[in-house]
Formats: structure tokens, sequence, C-alpha cells
């Protein structure tokens, strides 16, 4: 299934973010190391969370490493990059990640009912979130920044399972 056929995003401006979230769909192999973001914007205690290999992606739950079948995963991900809304994506630096060249892109983004509520939940709230991603010249995201939920840095290559 070709992800960017049902793609739906709120503003033009952003197509380029939806594009480099699809095209992770597509790569042989990533890993992503998560962290929650700190106030400075670093990523500190950041610890691998997933790795995608050519039949599976390998997550980290609370009770080690879980298997879900690729075609499954593709699926998975397609429908959440349907369900996101950006707006206002603007082009606001050259920045390298690990050594490869990016455009930092900043956004503004929706927040489902479950993270407001979430938010709420710890005293804290945000009215206009903003976010920032980092693509490369090939047009795959190399890091991510929802604050206050994640940060994310991505490699890209062929993989084995975790172990």
């Amino acid at each position: 299934m070709d992800a960017r056929a049902n793609a739906t995003f709120t503003d033009p401006s952003c197509a380029i973010v939806v594009k480099a979230q699809q095209l992770m769909l597509e790569v042989p192999g990533t890993r992503e190391y998560s962290a929650r973001p700190d106030p400075s914007g670093e990523m500190k205690n950041e610890r691998l969370h997933s790795v995608l290999t050519g039949d599976a992606l390998y997550y980290m739950a609370n009770s080690g490493w879980k298997r879900l079948d690729r075609k499954e995963w593709a699926a998975v991900g397609a429908a959440m990059i349907k369900e996101r809304r950006y707006s206002s994506c603007k082009a606001v630096g050259e920045e390298a990640v690990n050594g490869t060249p990016t455009t930092r892109y900043e956004l503004h983004y929706e927040m489902s009912a479950g993270d407001r509520q979430a938010l709420i939940s710890r005293g804290l709230s945000i009215k206009d979130p903003t976010g920032h991603v980092w693509i490369g010249v090939d047009g795959l995201m190399y890091k991510m920044l929802m604050p206050p939920f994640t940060m994310a840095r991505y490699e890209y290559g062929t993989f084995e399972a975790p172990r």
C-alpha cells in the first residue's frame, strides 16, 4: 500500500514533513533513539527505542523487545501519518545530525484529546504546540522534537533484530 496516496495534512507548506514520514515506511531499515527532551531541547538519556529490519519492527516495551510484522507496522504507520495535522511548516536553519547535513523545520501540530488530557493531568498546558524536524537532502527525517512528549533521532541502513 502506498501511504502517499492516502496522506492528508492541514497545510501544503508541510508536505515535505509528511513525505519524510512516508519515506520512513519505505526504507530498508531504521534505528530510532528516543528521549524526553530537557528544557534546553537536548536529548539526554537517549535509548534505543525501535529497530526496523527487512521483515519486522522491533520496539522496546516494559517487558523487553516486542516484534511487529513489517506489513502491520507499515499499515499502522500510514494510518498515523494520515491522522496527523501540521501547519505553518517553515525552514529555520541548517544543522548536522550525527554528521548528516539537514534542514531544520519548525511546525505547529494539533494534539490529540488524549495528549491534551495527559498534559492537564500533569498540570501542564500547551496552547499552540510547536515542534521541529530535521530533514536531510535525501528527504529522510533524522531528528524530531515534539515537546513535551518526545525527541527522536533516526539512523538509516540495514539492521539486524535486537537481542
